[in-house]
């Protein structure tokens, strides 16, 4: 099996670079002599998995496919990384802790790079872990190149020496990261001492100056494996790079950083200087304010300070004094202020702001009146109501809700708002309030016949102008119908009505309507004929009724307008008599034909 690995190994490699591979193989029976080295050290001597050793649990585990159980290798390496140009390493768990590791390699191919890793976290290593390794292989040839140990490409036969890791190591990582034929090495640990000799070095930082209020970050930067802070305030930390959270001004000063890792024991000091923030003066507002007020914030002035407020409804301001004007409900809460001078913001204070609603707007109905009606005080449903002539501004109206002057004709609008109670007493919106005034309408014109005789036909009222006429049986006072009376001719007698007009809800005076139905009126008469010789005469009697006048004609020309006349005709011959009988508005006719022949 050994032979098949060297087989592997040496394949990529020059020709003169096997033939010394396979020389070393006479200096094995030399393994005495690493004795005094690594005398208080105890030897990883299996694969993998744990292993027992005098109290201490020692776990081996291969890391890639270049990662090889190699045997024996010119006295020494157990283990074999790089195999076959595969990258590789192996990890060393030891429980409980140990105080030191120490890799011996027997050799090192040119031209590759190996790297440490304790407790997980890259190791960087100095000069100090390197020692030279008394081998037969080659002399010790191997430098430090970005903390890493490598390989020098002018070292043609490989290069030997011994890599040593002193602090508290749980785990322990030694990896092949560029890798040729591999290198071989043997691994030994020791649970007493660990002394590399020598000093190192560590250089403290920080992100000061800062502001209090900040984080305050501290770094060590070195190779070491433990570090111990202190500093003021009673501050010390274990960590490499600690944090203060929230510095104060109390934590000014220095903090020195001690640091035991690779080459030994180091300290350093940084000064970091805390600002205090600068002090808010006292804040205030015109709070309580109502709604579509302006809100006012207000604080003390602070030389050459930065404002920053913010509040509800995403309000931000960076003036001493903001304003908000038109504030609605959602500005209510809590407002906060910090004061910032050369970068270094004050600690926040707070203030409360509380915004009042506005009542509602009162419910209103607009109002009519008729001319010379009797007006009442205006009405409406709110809380606390003030009375203006106009909708914004202006004082409000004396005595509380107006009477309006129904004199003259015409339209006025009041406007009316609710108040709320104390402390703020805010008033809500005005509502319009609108008092028409309709003029006094004139009463209608209606034409209608006014006197009747017997028999005649009734004629219906007209109405001339006018709207919604209405008819009553008396001048005030009763309920109007709105249609037109008859008159019946027939039945004499006087009659009388009223007629109005209502025009936008206001009544007009009555007109008075007066119709006369005159009495019946018949014209008759008898007549006597009285005869004579040449010349006969006629006695007339009138039997007519109502009538108060009359009218003869007797046909033969002749006419009178006594009641019962004596009437001599001429010639005897047929006549045609007509009788006209009037009163003061009406008449009638009558004839008769008389025959004297």
């Amino acid at each position: 099996m050994f032979f098949i690995y060297l087989t592997n190994a040496l394949r990529f490699k020059a020709v003169y670079y096997s033939v010394m591979k396979i020389k070393l193989l006479l200096f094995i029976p030399l393994l005495f002599c690493f004795a005094a080295v690594r005398a208080q050290y105890t030897q990883v001597n299996h694969p993998t998995g744990t292993v027992n050793y005098g109290g201490t649990n020692v776990t081996v585990t291969a890391n890639g496919t270049g990662a090889l159980i190699y045997g024996n290798w010119c006295g020494a390496g157990d283990y074999w990384i790089g195999a076959n140009s595969q990258a590789g390493g192996f990890t060393y768990d030891f429980q409980p802790g140990v105080t030191g590791v120490r890799f011996e390699f027997t050799a090192m191919n040119f031209d590759e790079v190996l790297s440490v890793s304790v407790n997980g976290q890259p190791y960087v290593l100095g000069d100090c872990n390197l020692t030279d390794f008394p081998g037969t292989c080659g002399t010790y040839n191997t430098v430090v190149t970005n903390g890493n140990v490598t390989c020098p490409v002018d070292v043609s036969s490989g290069a030997n020496g011994t890599i040593t890791v002193c602090g508290n190591i749980t785990s322990i990582t030694l990896s092949n990261i560029a890798a040729g034929n591999g290198s071989v090495f043997s691994t030994y640990f020791t649970t007493s001492t660990c002394d590399l000799g020598g000093g190192g070095s560590v250089t403290a930082g920080s992100n000061g100056p800062l502001c209090q209020g900040e984080d305050l970050n501290l770094t060590a930067t070195s190779g070491g494996l433990t570090y111990s802070w202190t500093g003021p305030n009673g501050f010390t930390s274990n960590q490499q790079n600690p944090t203060i959270t929230g510095v104060t001004a109390g934590m000014s000063g220095d903090y020195i950083v001690t640091s035991s890792g690779a080459c030994g024991t180091a300290s350093d000091t940084i000064t970091v200087q805390v600002t205090p923030g600068p002090v808010i003066g006292s804040m205030g507002s015109n709070s309580p304010v109502c709604e579509g007020q302006t809100l006012s914030l207000t604080t003390g002035a602070v030389t050459g300070a930065v404002y920053n407020w913010s509040g509800p409804n995403g309000f931000v301001s960076g003036m001493q004094l903001p304003t908000i004007p038109n504030v609605t409900l959602a500005a209510a809460g809590d407002y906060y202020l910090t004061v910032s001078v050369n970068n270094c913001v004050s600690d926040p204070d707070t203030i409360t702001v509380s915004i009042e609603p506005l009542p509602a707007l009162p419910v209103v109905a607009d109002v009519n009146y008729c001319e010379g009606d009797v007006a009442v005080p205006l009405t409406a449903q709110g809380t606390n109501l003030t009375w203006y002539y106009v909708p914004t501004g202006g004082t409000p109206i004396p005595g509380g809700a107006p009477t309006p002057n129904t004199s003259t004709a015409g339209t006025i609008t009041y406007y009316v708002s609710s108040t709320g109670p104390g402390p703020t007493n805010c008033e809500g919106p005005r509502a319009p309030l609108t008092v028409t005034v309709y003029t006094h309408p004139n009463p209608p014109q209606i034409a209608y016949k006014n006197s009747y005789c017997a028999n005649e036909t009734f004629e219906p009222f007209v109405v001339v102008s006018g709207q919604n006429v209405l008819y009553y049986t008396q001048a005030t006072g009763g309920v109007g119908d709105p249609t037109a009376p008859v008159v019946d001719p027939a039945i004499p007698g006087t009659y009388q009505w009223f007629a109005s007009q209502t025009v936008n809800g206001c009544e007009s005076d009555r007109l008075p309507i007066n119709i006369i139905v005159h009495p019946f009126i018949q014209a008759s008469f008898t007549y006597d004929i009285l005869w004579g010789c040449a010349e006969d005469s006629v006695q007339f009697t009138n039997t007519s009724t109502g009538a108060f006048g009359y009218t003869w004609s007797f046909g033969d020309g002749q006419s009178e307008t006594t009641t019962s006349p004596l009437h001599v005709y001429e010639d005897q011959d047929v006549y045609t008599v007509r009788l006209i009988s009037t009163a003061p508005y009406c008449r009638d006719t009558v004839e008769e034909v008389i025959d004297l022949n």
